[in-house]
């Protein structure tokens, strides 16, 4: 195999030749770009802009756009997935945290909120976002049943949490990767802020083939996290094996929008789009973990999720302000917002 280092470096940071290195975010687009078949992204965030966005500075997002409307333009099969956290890492409630809120802002104001927004502009091309890309969360749960746990409780419980998505990964055609601590987003990006590090992988036997073997790097790190996700069942392995396919695509969103069915069903949890405003929020007893009675039908019911991905909820308060007027740290002081992106 074959691989490259890049970093996001500025010259405070580093012996950087110029005044910033943004190589983690050229990488990040030439990848996309250049995808055949399909992207996968696994990011602890997704802030990105176009490039007329005069708020964010990277434009993975605009590559991604790019990508998608050339797809569209020609008629070909290609797709895109993207994993990332259910909610941000800040303390607090959703309705408590304005910097959890903030977050969450900036990453649905990338994707579908809003004129600046990927979904918004692929619509006002004609192009239906769903045909291309989908965006998923994590969650899993657990039954104490028969466990240690159960010496602990004075009664049996099944709980679910979300999990946290803290990798930063793009595989592209089964034939590339890239994986290091770059996330989606200026702080990591644009090179004057935090340094970050990653590695570029390429296969040159499996970008020579047009058929794919589990052996090349590529394909088996893809194979391994699309199984871990999505489940290693036998109806979903040829979807996970050939992913750009449409039927392949929809079977898989299928499979992921039954887990989320099922863990709707059986747990009052965050984020889901039947919440829509703040007075939902506020009435709904509703958490990112929870738990239930014990119960063996609930627990049958609960063994048909495959693997761990839900579909990415981008209705959750769509009726609320997530961007608060002012925002302040702990000591009083104004927070600008390059904080958050």
């Amino acid at each position: 195999i074959d691989a490259q280092a890049v970093r996001s470096l500025g010259h405070w940071a580093g012996a950087c030749p110029n005044e910033k290195e943004t190589s983690i975010e050229k990488a990040m687009r030439n990848l996309i770009e250049g995808a055949r078949r399909f992207v996968y992204i696994e990011n602890q965030f997704f802030i990105s802009g176009l490039d007329r966005d005069e708020i964010i500075a990277n434009r993975v997002l605009n590559s991604l756009f790019k990508r998608i409307m050339r797809a569209a333009k020609s008629n070909e099969e290609f797709k895109v997935y993207i994993v990332i956290p259910l909610l941000p890492a800040f303390e607090g409630k959703v309705n408590e945290s304005p910097a959890l809120r903030r977050v969450m802002y900036y990453q649905l104001r990338s994707i579908s909120r809003g004129p600046d927004s990927l979904f918004a502009n692929l619509l006002k091309n004609n192009i239906d976002p769903d045909e291309y890309i989908c965006f998923f969360g994590l969650r899993t749960w657990q039954s104490t049943r028969g466990t240690k746990t159960d010496e602990l409780l004075s009664n049996s419980v099944i709980g679910t949490e979300l999990i946290y998505v803290h990798s930063k990964v793009i595989v592209v055609d089964d034939e590339a990767c890239l994986v290091g601590s770059g996330n989606i987003n200026d702080r990591s990006l644009v090179g004057t802020r935090d340094t970050e590090f990653a590695v570029v992988v390429r296969d040159p036997e499996a970008i020579k083939s047009d058929i794919l073997t589990e052996e090349s790097f590529a394909k088996s790190f893809r194979l391994n996290l699309f199984r871990e996700h999505f489940g290693d069942s036998e109806e979903l392995a040829d979807a996970i094996e050939e992913p750009w396919k449409y039927e392949n695509y929809k079977r898989i969103r299928s499979s992921a929008a039954k887990n989320t069915t099922l863990f709707e069903k059986h747990f009052n949890i965050l984020p889901r789009n039947s919440i829509t405003n703040e007075d939902d929020l506020r009435r709904a007893d509703v958490h990112d973990y929870c738990t239930i009675p014990y119960s063996e039908a609930v627990e049958r019911d609960l063994e048909n999720i495959s693997g761990h991905a839900v579909i990415y909820p981008l209705n959750f308060l769509v009726n609320y302000d997530l961007k608060p007027a002012i925002f302040e740290d702990a000591s009083g002081a104004m927070v600008g917002e390059t904080v958050f992106t």
